[in-house]
């Protein structure tokens, strides 16, 4: 799959700029303050005039064939603004990154709350009131916005809807983005087959292959 690739080094305090080094398979942006993550990711994707855009965190890696499953899927489907793969977690196992409705204040602060983790503990069989399980996804249940740990997202769309809103320094600024796009008749799609291992806030320990899948 040939792309424009682009590293967004985001202000970070370690060394990555000299284990970056010069590479002849990347485009690399410096932000020299890093002002969160929705402003890294909107100066990479306007680094690029490519009509779709894949970002990935740090702390992921795409599994072979994921980041073609994704662009195809954009390409397929005009009405799909944002598509989203399969997580993984450390061990292969599926991690849940589907939901059924937005969250609120007060789904944010029960989320944050030390209960629902005893709830978890005692009652394991029960339901989460806004997750959809991944195999719940692979039999076609429905749901709403998708975590963006790796996401591909339309260029018309983005232009459409407007760039992160960067007032969110760390998490939900991906989740507006999905309320803004839906709102305007956009849709998000989960490719079950695309698989991507995330790794929670370990980019160092994700592989230093090439740039290129």
């Amino acid at each position: 799959l040939e792309a424009d690739i682009v590293v967004v080094e985001n202000g970070s305090a370690d060394n990555s700029l000299r284990r970056l080094g010069a590479r002849a398979d990347c485009r690399l942006e410096v932000v020299t303050e890093n002002k969160g993550f929705g402003h890294g990711a909107n100066r990479g994707i306007a680094a690029t005039t490519a009509p779709v855009v894949v970002v990935l965190n740090s702390d992921t890696e795409a599994r072979q064939g994921a980041i073609k499953e994704l662009v195809t899927a954009l390409q397929n489907d005009a009405t799909v603004g944002l598509a989203a793969p399969t997580l993984e977690n450390a061990d292969g196992s599926d991690q849940p990154s589907a939901y059924r409705r937005f969250p609120t204040p007060l789904t944010v602060a029960l989320e944050a709350a030390i209960l629902p983790g005893y709830v978890d503990a005692l009652l394991p069989s029960l339901p989460h009131p806004t997750v959809v399980p991944p195999h719940d996804i692979k039999q076609g249940a429905p749901y709403l916005w998708v975590t963006s740990a790796v996401f591909a997202v339309s260029r018309a769309w983005w232009d459409k809807v407007g760039v992160f809103d960067e007032n969110y320094y760390l998490y939900f600024e991906d989740t507006d983005w999905q309320r803004r796009m839906i709102a305007m008749g956009g849709r998000v799609l989960l490719v079950p087959e695309a698989r991507v291992r995330h790794l929670h806030r370990a980019g160092d320990q994700i592989g230093r292959a090439s740039c290129r899948e």
